[in-house]
């Protein structure tokens, strides 16, 4: 079972003079285990001292539209990724991994791609953010809306980020 944040997908139009019903879009959310991320230098004992950078991607804002001659639904995704500078950052330049999944109905995810956000900090800057762009079809079946199906995004993580995010959660 996927635990996710919802960000919310809304059918926004982009003429607003110019209405059309689509039907309901697929909901966009942020996995909540992979929506944020720690990177520490190789071999760390998970102290605070060797985080190099921290990251988070953001609720995803989304464009839907409905392609009749294809029937597919077009979703237009925005992803913001930050970081933020830990101790023991010596690249001031990253590359932060982040997936983009569509899962459709059952839960069973149909399609995942992984991206690679590069981003750079300048000189004295301790936090940046980037703004990822993404389209997504989706191809209904003759049964199915766009409510069967959901867009799932978050951080890519090792498995040791992940068990230290589900380790962090459990503290709290």
């Amino acid at each position: 079972m996927l635990a996710v944040l919802a960000t919310g997908c809304a059918a926004l139009q982009r003429d607003p003079f110019e209405v059309e019903d689509i039907g309901p879009c697929p909901e966009v959310l942020v996995l909540r285990e992979a929506a944020t991320g720690v990177w520490f230098v190789p071999e760390s004992s998970g102290a605070l001292t060797d985080v190099m950078y921290q990251t988070a991607i953001e609720p995803a804002r989304s464009i839907c539209s409905y392609d009749d001659e294809a029937n597919a639904y077009d979703i237009e995704l925005e992803v913001a990724i930050s970081a933020t500078v830990g101790p023991a950052i010596k690249d001031f330049e990253i590359t932060v991994p982040y997936f983009i999944s569509v899962v459709g109905p059952g839960g069973k995810i149909l399609v995942k791609e992984v991206f690679q956000s590069e981003m750079a900090f300048e000189p004295g800057d301790r936090w940046i953010e980037v703004e990822e762009r993404s389209l997504q079809s989706i191809f209904p079946g003759p049964n199915d809306s766009g409510a069967d199906f959901d867009i799932v995004i978050g951080l890519q993580l090792t498995p040791e980020q992940l068990a230290y995010n589900r380790k962090a959660a459990a503290a709290q």
